[in-house]
C-alpha cells in the first residue's frame, strides 16, 4: 500500500485503541471559566485544592473562543457568549448559549471517547460566572442526563422559559432530578446576589434538585466554597 494509505490505516487503528483505553477514570468534571479568563486559570486553582484526591475523576478546563462583548464596549476577549448587561432585563444571547453548549457537548463526547469507564451520567458540568450560565444551559437544553451541575457566581439563563425547558416532550430523562449546587458571594457587586438568589428560588419552585449556598466574598471564590464544591462532586 502507498504511504498515504498506510498512514490512514495507522490513524484508524490508533484512534480505535485510544477510544477503547481503560484509563481508570470513571467520572469527569468539565469546568468552564468566566468572561475574559482561560481554562488554565481555573485548572491551577482546582488542582491545588484537589491534590491527589478524586483520582478516578478526569478534569477538563476548556477555554472559550475570543469574540466581541457588548458589555465591554465591543472589546474582543474570551467569552462563551455575548453579554449585553448584568441585569435580568438586559436581554440574553440565546444563540451564544447554544453555541457554548455545543462546545460542552463536544467536550463530553471527547471525554467519553478517551476514557472507556466514563458514562455521561457520571459527568458534572461546572462553571464560574459566564461558565455557570453555560453549565445550567447544558442541563436545560441537553438531551441526556448529567451527574450534576455546579453554578458559581452565575444566574439562570432564559429564566422566563424555565418550565418550558423542564417539560420539553420526548426527553430521555427528568431534568428536575439532576443535582445542582449554586454558590454565590454575598458581596458580589458584578452579578448581584439577589439576581442569583432569585434564579435559585425559581429553580427550586419549579421542582429542581438545587442546593443554594452563599459565602462572604465578592465576584470570586474562597477555600470554603471550593471545598463544598468538591464534597458535592
Amino acid at each position: 500500500p502507498s504511504l498515504q494509505t498506510s498512514m490512514r490505516l495507522y490513524a484508524v487503528v490508533w484512534y480505535a485503541l485510544a477510544a477503547a483505553e481503560d484509563t481508570g477514570k470513571t467520572a469527569a468534571v468539565i469546568f468552564l471559566h468566566g468572561l475574559g479568563d482561560t481554562g488554565k486559570g481555573w485548572q491551577s486553582i482546582v488542582k491545588s485544592i484537589v491534590g491527589s484526591d478524586l483520582s478516578h475523576v478526569a478534569w477538563a478546563f476548556p477555554t472559550a473562543p475570543r469574540q466581541a462583548v457588548t458589555l465591554n464596549g465591543g472589546a474582543v476577549t474570551t467569552s462563551w457568549f455575548d453579554v449585553y448587561g448584568l441585569a435580568p432585563e438586559d436581554g440574553e444571547d440565546i444563540a451564544g448559549f447554544d453555541d457554548a453548549r455545543t462546545r460542552v457537548e463536544a467536550k463530553i463526547s471527547e471525554l467519553m471517547r478517551r476514557h472507556s469507564g466514563i458514562r455521561r451520567d457520571r459527568i458534572v458540568v461546572a462553571g464560574f460566572s459566564q461558565g455557570a450560565v453555560v453549565s445550567l444551559w447544558t442541563l436545560l437544553r441537553g438531551k441526556s442526563t448529567l451527574a450534576g451541575v455546579v453554578a458559581i457566581s452565575g444566574w439562570l439563563p432564559d429564566n422566563r422559559k424555565l418550565i418550558e425547558h423542564l417539560d420539553e416532550p420526548s426527553m430521555e430523562y427528568n431534568r428536575r432530578l439532576v443535582p445542582i449546587l449554586m454558590c454565590h458571594g454575598t458581596k458580589d457587586r458584578l452579578v448581584k446576589t439577589k439576581w442569583a438568589k432569585d434564579s435559585a428560588r425559581k429553580m427550586k419552585y419549579a421542582g429542581m434538585n438545587i442546593t443554594w449556598k452563599t459565602y462572604p466574598v465578592e465576584h470570586t471564590t474562597n477555600d470554603k466554597e471550593m471545598n463544598d464544591i468538591l464534597v458535592f462532586i
